[in-house]
């Protein structure tokens, strides 16, 4: 490791040789980092996003508590039918 009395001592062209050749591992780590942080918010809108399961999606299944709250139950969506072609 370099530290700053040696680096005191060192010409001005060796400098800017140490940065130049510094400079692209640099730059391959802010990519990494910049797809790193891509993908854990990915992650986190998978786990932690609203989710759109609902009963329209099970028509034959039973609610728990219809019989009990039948001002609660989901009323039927009608779905429409796929686009054709032709």
């Amino acid at each position: 490791m370099c530290n700053a009395a040696l680096l005191k001592k060192l010409n001005k062209s060796s400098l800017i040789m140490i940065i130049s050749s510094l400079q692209d591992p640099v730059e391959n780590i802010s990519r990494q980092l910049n797809v790193l942080t891509e993908q854990i918010a990915l992650m986190n809108q998978r786990s932690f996003s609203r989710k759109t399961e609902s009963l329209s999606q099970f028509p034959h299944q039973m609610s728990l508590f219809g019989d009990l709250y039948p001002d609660m139950a989901p009323e039927p969506v009608q779905k429409e039918p796929p686009f054709q072609t032709g």
